[in-house]
């Protein structure tokens, strides 16, 4: 989606908007999606997509200069919550990588020096999406890194076999500083509760955790 030049649009990394693509401001069947752009993108706004039903089907019918609304941005998901952090660490389930690659531009955007981790979960590795250019970031941020997680095995040595569990967190975070991390979270509600018990248990205070779950 590309902006009008009529007006700003401030949003901070992490936050949503309503999407209407009906053709009318009026009409009130929005949906909300994830800005995964970030400032310096802009005119142009970007999405992460799962078709989850009909209207998530459906916007592979929209062309090229058709006009949508957007109605934004929410959300309280903001890298200003870290910045006294030592580290940060993105946890991602499925769709929820938009919000986190959208932080994760604005992190690279502003050349962060700090370590900063992203851990992405899908149930196979063909689900992943934007997985070179999330890896070419580290060219902007030389202590970011990337791990990847599959419930499905995979050849790759690199992946971590299973779900999002403490032991795969405790590898991505200096326990020695578990307290002075910022730890971000995005993804369907059996996951973000279960990846909040393991923060619980490795000690990260519940002020250091920012989350967004999917629900639609």
């Amino acid at each position: 989606v590309e902006k009008q030049q009529t007006s700003a649009f401030p949003f901070e990394a992490g936050q949503f908007v309503w999407l209407n693509t009906s053709g009318s401001p009026r009409c009130v069947n929005e949906h909300p999606l994830s800005i995964a752009s970030c400032q310096n993108d802009l005119p142009r706004i970007s999405f992460i997509i799962r078709e989850l039903g009909d209207y998530t089907s459906n916007l592979g019918s929209l062309t090229p200069g058709q006009q949508v609304y957007i109605d934004g941005p929410y959300g309280s998901i903001s890298l200003n919550d870290s910045n006294t952090a030592k580290g940060i660490t993105l946890i991602a389930g499925g769709a929820g990588i938009g919000p986190m690659l959208s932080l994760l531009r604005g992190l690279a955007a502003k050349r962060e020096t700090r370590p900063v981790r992203l851990i992405y979960g899908n149930n196979r590795l063909d689900q992943m999406v934007l997985v070179d250019e999330i890896r070419a970031l580290k060219q902007h941020m030389p202590n970011f890194k990337l791990q990847l997680v599959c419930q499905e095995s995979s050849e790759q040595e690199s992946i971590y076999t299973g779900v999002i569990d403490k032991q795969c967190i405790e590898n991505s975070i200096d326990l020695a500083q578990a307290n002075e991390w910022a730890v971000y979270l995005c993804g369907p509600q059996p996951m973000t509760a279960a990846v909040k018990q393991s923060l619980k248990a490795l000690h990260i205070p519940n002020a250091n955790i920012h989350y967004e779950q999917l629900s639609f």
